[in-house]
């Protein structure tokens, strides 16, 4: 460039933003447990004898024969307890995302006319002798 010509010069502002999202989401499961069974046998004359109830026992599994010598009745009560499980479970996903943003804006110095430059040139030259001169006086005086 030459003494007349403008300079250009580029600002960059840089801007870095980073998001992070994380979802959690449920899955449907299904797990199958296997039943559990129980069985009792008895002849009804061990059971009429019994005057109460015979209980057979697998596991988490009750089986009952009762007989009600009233309503001359055998009732059976099967009972399993603990075979529900339940399970929850779940999926993370994590997002990341980065976003870069640059943005450039060119600025234009305008030229300086030779005239300005000789302008500036004598003012720096004044304030020069000007503070030169104060320095001798305020050293003649201190002295």
């Amino acid at each position: 460039m030459g003494c007349g010509a403008s300079r250009r010069t580029v600002e960059t502002d840089t801007k870095v933003e980073h998001t992070i999202i994380e979802r959690i989401v449920p899955r449907d499961t299904t797990i199958i447990v296997a039943g559990n069974t129980s069985s009792i046998e008895a002849s009804i004359e061990a059971l009429i004898a019994s005057q109460k109830e015979l209980v057979a026992k697998n596991g988490n599994s009750t089986t009952r024969l009762i007989y009600n010598p009233q309503t001359k009745t055998i009732k059976a009560d099967c009972e399993c307890d603990s075979n529900a499980i339940k399970l929850r479970l779940y999926d993370k996903f994590i997002n990341e995302f980065t976003k870069i943003e640059t943005n450039k804006s060119e600025v234009i110095i305008p030229k300086i006319s030779f005239w300005k430059k000789i302008q500036y040139g004598a003012a720096g030259l004044v304030v020069g002798l000007v503070l030169i001169g104060l320095t001798i006086i305020l050293t003649k005086i201190i002295r």
